[in-house]
């Protein structure tokens, strides 16, 4: 992605029923984080350990409808050049907590499709082991969109992900082609995600067949997670016609990894002058 526009937020007057949530284990009190809704459960998103795997995991046949914002429609159709009052009308229905708000130019691609692989079973593989995986952790159990990838640092690389939160096979095509039409005439409307920056760094690496480690070129993945909470029509018209939209991000602070200044220091050092 590249980087339009950022700034704080502390967002303290939602009363949005979208949470943050964690369960106990592992002798941890906060282990397991969940993205919830109304109090159900709808989306595993790891935990604290920096040597496991990534993941996000369906745990709801429950889908989430666009959380729209009435007086935004129209704004967000026409696309967002910076992070206005439309903008941050979103504040109603994310969590309350601090955040880093960022609008940027996304290309997006389903993945697991001929034009992008499914990370979790090609990039991941590459420092992670088969057998290291946990049965909890996979699969997805859901379709997912991806970003572009690209190092970060010294034996790290930048993953981006574009989770919907509404089942995609439920999507309706006349919108999916409104959106389509609107790309292809050169307008970049924007979605809205609610993200999570997770920095994971593999400590058992695969083996080759005489038995001996194979060090991965990038070890440590920063994987930059976006749930979508509108755009999911959007989304699917930038897969299939190959052009940007754009995607105000929520970066919640308090979910990620501490490294989300770096994050953003990273996409401002990829932005053009």
């Amino acid at each position: 992605m590249q980087l339009i526009e950022s700034q704080s937020l502390t967002n303290s007057e939602s009363r949005s029923t979208l949470a943050f949530t964690t369960t106990g284990g592992w002798g941890y009190p906060e282990w397991d984080r969940f993205i919830s809704f109304d109090g159900q459960q709808i989306f595993h998103i790891g935990n604290p350990c920096e040597t496991c795997e990534f993941f996000f995991k369906r745990v709801s046949g429950r889908s989430i409808s666009s959380l729209e914002i009435d007086r935004t429609r129209l704004a967000l159709e026409a696309g967002l050049n910076s992070i206005d009052e439309s903008a941050m009308a979103f504040t109603e229905v994310i969590p309350n907590g601090d955040y880093v708000v960022a609008l940027f130019v996304a290309y997006l691609r389903q993945a697991g499709t001929s034009v992008m692989p499914d990370y979790f079973s090609h990039e991941q593989r590459l420092a992670w082991p088969e057998y290291d995986r946990d049965e909890t952790e996979i699969p997805t159990c859901t379709s997912y969109f991806r970003g572009e990838s690209r190092p970060v640092g010294d034996q790290q690389m930048l993953f981006e992900f574009f989770v919907p939160l509404y089942d995609i096979g439920m999507l309706n095509r006349n919108r999916v082609d409104h959106y389509k039409q609107m790309l292809l005439a050169g307008h970049r409307p924007t979605a809205v995600a609610l993200s999570v920056l997770d920095v994971k760094s593999s400590m058992s690496y695969p083996r080759d067949n005489a038995g001996a480690e194979i060090e991965p070129e990038f070890p440590t993945h920063w994987c930059f997670a976006n749930y979508l909470l509108d755009g999911h029509h959007k989304m699917m018209a930038s897969h299939e016609t190959g052009k940007p939209i754009s995607v105000l991000s929520f970066i919640s602070r308090d979910a990620s990894w501490e490294q989300v200044d770096e994050l953003m220091t990273t996409y401002t050092a990829m932005t053009p002058p």
